[in-house]
C-alpha cells in the first residue's frame, strides 16, 4: 500500500475546490493502464483483435458507503474553467472490434487503488438495433447534476447503459450540449456501429 500517495489524496480533497494538480491525472492514468489490462485479460483479446483506440468513460461512484466518493472542483490554470474531480469512480470501457463491441466495466477507488466489482462481456454490431443518447438532470426542480447518458438498445430486449458524463449543474442554457470529447466519443461509436452492422 502507497502511503505517500492515500496521504496525498486525503490532502488533495481536502478542499472540494483548489488549483488543479497534474498529480492527479498521473494517479488516473497509471490506474487506467493497469485497469486495461485487466480488461484484455478478462476479455481474452489483445491490440490486434481492435480496430481503434479503446473509449474510456469514467463517472463518480461510491465503492465503499462508508466511505463516499469526495469531489472537488479544480481549476485549470490557463483556462477559466473548472474541472470535476473525485477519488473514486466508475470506470468504462469500450473496445471496437471487428465485429463485436467489447465492454468493460470496473469500480475503482483511485486512493489505494482498490478495484472491486469487474464486468466484461461482448456484443455483435449486428444486434445493436438502437443507440440512444440522453441528457438528464438529477431533479429538475433543484438540480445539483447533469448527466448525459449513452445506451444501446439490443435485438433481445435489453439494454447495455454507459455514462458519458457526470457534472454539477450550472443552471445556463446551453446550445450544445456535448463537449467536444463526448461529441467525439459518440460520433465514433455511432460510425463503427453503423458501419459494421450491415450484413456482408
Amino acid at each position: 500500500m502507497d502511503k505517500d500517495r492515500i496521504k496525498w489524496f486525503n490532502d488533495y480533497f481536502k478542499k472540494d475546490t483548489g488549483a488543479i494538480d497534474a498529480q492527479y491525472q498521473e494517479y488516473v492514468d497509471a490506474d487506467l493502464a493497469l485497469i486495461k489490462k485487466r480488461a484484455f485479460q478478462l476479455l481474452s483479446i489483445s491490440e490486434a483483435d481492435l480496430i481503434d483506440v479503446p473509449i474510456i468513460l469514467l463517472a463518480p461512484e461510491t465503492l465503499d458507503t462508508k466511505n463516499p466518493v469526495q469531489y472537488k472542483l479544480a481549476k485549470k490554470d490557463d483556462l477559466d474553467e473548472m474541472v470535476l474531480q473525485y477519488n473514486q469512480s466508475l470506470v468504462t470501457m469500450l473496445f471496437l472490434g471487428h465485429d463485436q463491441l467489447y465492454y468493460y466495466q470496473v469500480n475503482i477507488d483511485h486512493r489505494f487503488p482498490f478495484l472491486a466489482n469487474d464486468v466484461a462481456g461482448e456484443v455483435l454490431y449486428f444486434d445493436i438495433i438502437n443507440i440512444e443518447a440522453s441528457v438528464e438532470l438529477d431533479d429538475v426542480i433543484d438540480a445539483r447534476k447533469e448527466y448525459v447518458d449513452l445506451q444501446l438498445w439490443l435485438s433481445d430486449g435489453g439494454a447495455l447503459p454507459f455514462r458519458l458524463r457526470e457534472r454539477l449543474f450550472t443552471g445556463e442554457l446551453e446550445a450544445v450540449l456535448l463537449t467536444k470529447e463526448e461529441e467525439k466519443v459518440l460520433t465514433k461509436l455511432r460510425k463503427t456501429i453503423r458501419e459494421r452492422r450491415i450484413l456482408k
